[in-house]
């Protein structure tokens, strides 16, 4: 998975994140997979700070999911319209928010991620989220408990 963070400076994981995206300058790209990132702060090209110079970029990097202070609604919808997930609200330096996003993942593990263990991939019997505790699996093996919501 790869993360794009809007940074003040290029200072790696000690980069703050900005608040305003469409102002910044630079972004923290993260790759993410298997619970351990790597981090790159690339430049953004474009003279022009435009919502849509800003989802090319992103596009081009093939961004996943952004990470930011303050995003405003016609640029998450943009964002969210070329299949990237938006959050906001993120504030502090890049290291610290990775550090907890890769917790957090690493804790949903095991949780409601997505179907049974009993090895048949697509065997019709995961309805809803996925995680085969709403009307079971069929598979007989016991889940345990489902921490979706659903």
């Amino acid at each position: 998975m790869r993360i794009a963070i809007p940074v003040k400076s290029d200072d790696a994981e000690k980069s703050i994140i900005t608040e305003n995206i469409i102002e910044s300058d630079l972004f923290a790209m993260i790759d993410l997979e298997n619970n351990s990132y790597s981090l790159g702060i690339i430049n953004i090209p474009y003279e022009e700070k435009t919502v849509e110079n800003l989802k090319d970029f992103l596009v081009e990097y093939d961004v996943d999911m952004v990470i930011a202070d303050n995003i405003e609604n016609e640029t998450a919808k943009l964002l969210n319209g070329n299949r990237m997930q938006v959050f906001y609200g993120a504030q502090g330096d890049v290291q610290t928010l990775v550090q907890e996003l890769v917790n957090l993942l690493a804790s949903q593990e095991h949780s409601c991620g997505g179907g049974c263990s009993c090895g048949e991939e697509g065997c019709g019997e995961h309805d809803g989220c996925g995680c085969g505790e709403h009307d079971g699996c069929g598979c007989g093996e016991d889940h345990g408990s489902c921490n979706c919501g659903n």
